[in-house]
């Protein structure tokens, strides 16, 4: 069997998805009802309550698996990650020592010690990184959307923090970073289809992955 041509896009209200859906599994274990079949959800609670409708709606089902975008990114890293595990509150750690380290964060005065701002340096650069927006490129990205002179200033400030946050992060393995490895990774393409299912915010870092399957 030769490798699939191309892609097929269903849209419309969810009873009619659903219903579509089931009928893909249904045609694709037609002729053999061990066929493996892999479906893309958005999360596990999507995939729990699609594998109870296609028990209901096909009596029992074998080798129909349900995967979230990690564990796709899981089966499709070239190996395991070499780094340690980001420990837990480990994101915060790193954020609070690259606002305390870097001169960018005197820019926030008494606010450079508030643990509340270490979240939100933490929360933005995981926004931005799972985007797609390298850390690297920061600097002549923000500044450059500044309304004014001194907002163009803290703005730049933001940019040198996230940059020496993620420098101080990416010696650790996390989620994001299985995403990553497994978007960049090379293999040969499946003859298997994958179904997509329900997935409301595909963009970045995910819509790399997708991709590359």
């Amino acid at each position: 069997m030769g490798a699939p041509l191309g892609h097929t896009l269903f849209t419309g209200e969810f009873r009619a998805l659903e219903e579509r859906f089931l009928d893909e599994v249904r045609t694709l274990k037609w002729n053999d009802a061990l066929r493996p079949v892999d479906v893309l959800v958005g999360s596990n609670l999507l995939g729990v309550y699609l594998r109870r409708r296609a028990a209901e709606a096909l009596g029992g089902v074998a080798n129909l698996r349900f995967l979230t975008f990690l564990d796709l990114a899981r089966e499709r890293s070239p190996g395991a990650d070499p780094r340690p595990p980001m420990p837990p509150l480990g994101e915060d750690l790193l954020a609070r020592r690259a606002l305390r380290g870097n001169p960018a964060g005197a820019e926030f005065g008494a606010l450079r010690e508030r643990p509340s701002l270490a979240a939100l340096l933490a929360r933005t650069a995981n926004d931005l990184r799972e985007a797609g927006v390298a850390s690297d490129r920061l600097a002549g990205l923000l500044p450059a959307v500044a309304a004014t002179p001194d907002r163009a200033v803290l703005l730049g400030h933001v940019a040198t923090l996230v940059a020496d946050f993620e420098a101080r992060r990416a010696r650790f393995a996390d989620p994001t970073s299985a995403l990553e490895r497994a978007a960049d990774a090379t293999r040969a393409p499946s003859a298997e289809p994958l179904l997509v299912y329900g997935l409301y915010d595909l963009g970045g870092l995910r819509e790399r992955l997708l991709g590359t399957v």
